[in-house]
């Protein structure tokens, strides 16, 4: 399938903690997404596979994967925390591909035991990870409060649903549809980032010792 094909081509050693790509990459993509948005899904599909291969393995982008549970709710909720469980053990984007492909397969039913706690650890258990270490992340507080505040922030920036994302500080007001609409968006954002590089000059604000004053005395 599409998302198995995704999940391929995921450069697993760039995973860390909820981001994929490395901490140097000039553009940093926030997205906000909630595992049983169908929208999310979509961007997951088309859209995500494309920005990895274009300019994450690059290193040219890092994406940052963050939770604004909107649909349904309880079981948005409960993914979300099975997805930083995963983060925890540095498998987050393999995982969110997981929860989306069940989406894909199961179709779309919210909040009616897809994303069960138990399902969600089987899931963990297929993907290799460690499962009781996951199950213990899942009922401790510290995976709900990184989905907490990944809601408080998706509602800071103003966003009311998801798929929402944020690049380089700027919330995107009106997210591109098309391959070539994200890849104008993020060439856009590494040019800025690069005019802006150039525009400060070698050492500026560093104290170096005046040279060429007494030049030729």
């Amino acid at each position: 399938s599409i998302i198995d094909r995704a999940l391929a081509d995921l450069p697993i050693e760039m995973q860390n903690g909820n981001k994929l790509g490395s901490d140097d990459a000039p553009v940093k993509l926030i997205q906000f997404e909630d595992f049983q948005c169908p929208h999310c899904l979509t961007y997951t599909l088309n859209i995500e596979p494309f920005l990895v291969e274009e300019f994450v393995k690059a290193g040219l982008l890092q994406i940052e994967f963050r939770h604004y549970p909107v649909v349904g709710i309880r079981e948005s909720v409960t993914a979300a925390v099975g997805a930083e469980c995963a983060a925890e053990q540095n498998r987050m984007f393999e995982y969110a591909n997981r929860l989306f492909a069940k989406q894909a397969e199961d179709g779309f039913y919210p909040d009616e035991g897809v994303f069960s706690e138990e399902s969600l650890v089987e899931i963990a258990g297929e993907l290799g990870l460690d499962t009781d270490e996951f199950a213990a992340c899942q009922a401790g507080p510290d995976a709900f409060s990184r989905v907490a505040r990944g809601q408080s922030a998706a509602q800071a920036y103003g966003f009311r649903g998801t798929p929402n994302f944020v690049i380089n500080d700027l919330p995107v007001q009106a997210p591109p549809q098309t391959i070539e609409a994200w890849r104008e968006m993020i060439e856009d954002a590494i040019a800025a980032v690069t005019a802006e590089d150039e525009a400060e000059p070698e050492g500026a604000g560093e104290d170096e010792p005046d040279a060429g004053d007494d030049d030729g005395s």
